[in-house]
């Protein structure tokens, strides 16, 4: 997914401009308050919530494995990043060397995890579609803001790395190790503490 950078490319038809103008100025509200929408979605889960041993057990088992893969992609990233978009310098490294988005991925699965550990189809699958379109309008934002902050560089990682899954399935020789966990434990301190408690919520709802 690539994005013309030209100054009058979201001009070139009224639609188009619309369709353009309308996802971003809506990816960059979402991008400040993305993490409000998970509140009504996590009170319907536990409201027609009915699981099954099988249903919990894999359901935490994908919110487990998010988690830790959101865990993983913050140690590749500066603390203040978390509200902000790009830095002083491109992040091109650790899962960032595979896919554009692995926070939002990581976000998705514990998503996933939480719909799966309810077992609530009806409700799962406008829950997913409205995350699925939630992620893309802030990618939408996100790539504008990062085109604009750093030109051709980021042209070129856009049309070297895909946005949500790897050209190729990664291997071991992919997986590097973070420059500090440490430091990614600190600012997702209240990202593990929600999904836990999430997590406890729906045991409670078992």
């Amino acid at each position: 997914m690539s994005i013309d950078n030209t100054p009058n490319s979201t001009y070139d038809d009224d639609d188009h401009r619309l369709s353009n103008v309308s996802s971003v100025e809506l990816g960059e509200k979402l991008f400040h308050w993305g993490s409000y929408t998970t509140i009504p979605a996590l009170m319907l889960l536990l409201v027609f919530a009915s699981p099954t041993a099988r249903s919990a057990t894999v359901g935490t088992l994908m919110i487990v494995a998010g988690a830790g893969f959101r865990l993983y992609t913050c140690a590749f990233m500066s603390e203040d990043l978390q509200d902000s978009v790009g830095s002083d310098y491109l992040i091109t490294t650790g899962p960032f060397a595979l896919i554009r988005n692995p926070l939002y991925l990581a976000n998705l699965i514990v998503i996933f995890g939480a719909i799966f550990y309810a077992k609530v189809v009806i409700l799962g699958l406008p829950m997913i579609a409205f995350f699925l379109i939630q992620y893309y309008c802030i990618t939408k934002y996100e790539e504008k803001t990062l085109l604009a902050k750093f030109g051709d560089d980021y042209q070129r990682y856009m049309e070297r790395v895909p946005a949500w899954i790897p050209l190729n399935m990664p291997v071991a020789d992919d997986i590097t190790m973070p420059p500090n966990i440490a430091a990614a434990f600190r600012s997702e301190k209240k990202s593990l503490t929600a999904i836990a408690c999430v997590l406890f919520l729906l045991m409670l709802a078992t």
